[in-house]
């Protein structure tokens, strides 16, 4: 398949997907699965794993199927392993976290969401951080550490607002402002949240049509909740919202990450002794037809449900939700066992993985070295030379800086060899090599061995007293004599690093006459 069908068949099966994902049809995973089958055949890894990652989160969000939401997290690693760019990883991490959060294992979510939160910082994904973190301030809300709460989502707001060419921004930021009102509703700041209320509030009333279920929702609960909490309301308003809430309720596909919430809003009408209303929203959530069979969206129905029996004497009902509770509570302490597991044995997969891979990168900076250092010497050969030369030259013209080279040339080295061997000259000349790399860092310069005995210098941006004292310094210190011609000067339009090279190498010559001259 050519490059060009091949990415307008995988646009077109997206913009499927995103259609069915938003609809909570399961018609999203078959979609991925043809998508994938395209992939597999073109032996693109990084969409692979992209992929299985995306299945895993619509068979688990969708379908409620925890074991195939494990096995395709299994597989996107495992792909995602082979690539360069290894991000990705972000999102296996973040779909763990909100697993481990939706089962109560607080710590393995609060692990995962800063393993994702550090990918996001190296790559510097702003954005990304700042929704990680709004992730963890909920992490703190469901522990009680509500302080620490608030701060985690302000951070995540603060990231979220720099990056207004993110493309989903506007999304993003609406959540953020959310996520710090419900941080402070649970600290019991009711004017603080209000206040930040207020501007979702003025972005519903300018782009109703943006806020989508999930965010909707979210507003309508809190909307509900502050309601409840000042008292004193407009009782017409009041019951409209309410009825809102409840329709919405009735009808969202991923109603499982709202349950903490609905929670939380039971307990707050239960404490106003609202317990008609408790009633309305458990109706409402059992009319839920559409939202998968997650066991710990059941776990938290069950105890919203005997709350709600006992707060109202409806006694003869609590029996089978006693046993529906231990029904529900065994396939919950089964679901958190397999997830352990899985944590391990990921754990195990990417270290293996990883392990080959430092191994070959490695192996392949090994590689780079020798294939750009000079074997006797340890300074660069002359084809790493010339690359440093051609990067320096392509800076400095239009910056009008100076580049510097000096041309070494070894004194009589075949006479030398002649009077004491090979390998002592090569001793002198790895003696020399020391020598240079030893004064590269200090005295500014790149060395490379251009030949059997020359060597040039290459200054970036020095000025001609440096460069000469430089020369003058390694003479004194060098276990063996040589002679230097210098090119300093800011390359004029035209002019390149062979016109630079011949300037030094004619300075050598120069230099190397003087010295004759001066020895008879």
């Amino acid at each position: 398949m050519d490059i060009t069908r091949y990415s307008k068949q995988l646009q077109e099966y997206y913009r499927e997907h995103q259609h069915h994902l938003q609809l909570g049809n399961r018609e999203a995973c078959s979609v991925l699965r043809k998508m994938l089958k395209i992939a597999v055949a073109e032996n693109d890894p990084e969409l692979i794993g992209y992929l299985y990652h995306s299945l895993a989160f619509a068979e688990y969000f969708i379908m409620g199927r925890y074991d195939a939401f494990l096995k395709n997290l299994r597989l996107s690693a495992k792909y995602i392993l082979q690539c360069e760019d290894q991000t990705e990883f972000l999102h296996i991490y973040y779909l763990i976290a909100i697993d481990a959060m939706n089962k109560g294992n607080y710590d393995i979510a609060h692990h995962y969401f800063l393993e994702a939160r550090s990918i996001a910082e190296k790559a510097s994904l702003i954005t990304e951080m700042g929704i990680l973190e709004e992730s963890i301030a909920y992490v703190m809300m469901r522990i009680g550490d509500n302080r620490r709460a608030l701060t985690y989502a302000k951070l995540s707001l603060s990231r979220i607002r720099k990056d207004k060419s993110h493309p989903h921004y506007f999304n993003n930021l609406i959540t953020g402002y959310l996520g710090e009102a419900i941080a402070y509703l649970r600290l019991h700041q009711i004017t603080q949240a209000k206040t930040v209320k207020e501007k979702v509030d003025r972005f519903y009333a300018a782009h109703p049509e943006e806020f989508q279920d999930d965010i909707l929702l979210d507003y309508l609960l809190l909307s509900y909740h502050l309601m409840v909490e000042e008292g004193g309301a407009d009782k017409k308003k009041e019951k409209a919202l309410f009825r809102e809430v409840c329709e919405m309720v009735q009808k969202i596909p991923n109603l499982h990450m709202y349950m903490n919430a609905i929670r939380i809003l039971c307990d707050t009408l239960k404490e106003n002794r609202c317990n008609r209303q408790v009633g309305m929203l458990i109706e409402a959530m059992e009319k839920n037809t559409v939202a998968p069979n997650a066991v710990h969206a059941l776990q938290l129905l069950i105890n919203l449900k005997i709350d709600y029996y006992l707060s109202t004497g409806k006694r003869e009902e609590l029996p089978d939700c006693y046993a529906e509770q231990d029904r529900i509570y065994a396939r919950v302490l089964a679901e958190r066992k397999e997830m352990y597991e899985y944590t391990r044995e990921l754990v195990k997969l990417t270290g293996e993985l990883r392990k080959g891979r430092e191994a070959a990168l490695a192996e392949k900076e090994k590689l780079l070295y020798r294939s750009y250092t000079d074997a006797l010497t340890g300074v660069m050969n002359r084809y790493a030379g010339v690359i440093r030369l051609g990067e320096l030259f392509e800076k400095a013209t239009p910056e009008r800086k100076r580049v510097g080279i000096v041309y070494l040339d070894v004194d009589e080295l075949k006479h030398y060899n002649d009077a004491f061997g090979h390998p002592e000259g090569d001793r002198r000349l790895s003696e020399l090599g020391k020598l240079l790399r030893s004064r590269e860092k200090e005295d500014g310069f790149r060395a490379s061995r251009f030949g059997g005995d020359e060597f040039i210098l290459i200054f970036d941006d020095a000025n001609t007293a440096r460069i000469e004292e430089c020369v003058k310094n390694l003479q004194e210190q060098s276990p063996i004599g040589f002679s230097a011609g210098i090119c300093n000067a800011i390359p004029e339009e035209g002019e390149s690093m062979w016109d630079f090279i011949a300037q030094a190498d004619k300075a050598l010559y120069r230099e190397k006459k003087k010295r004759r001259n001066r020895s008879r």
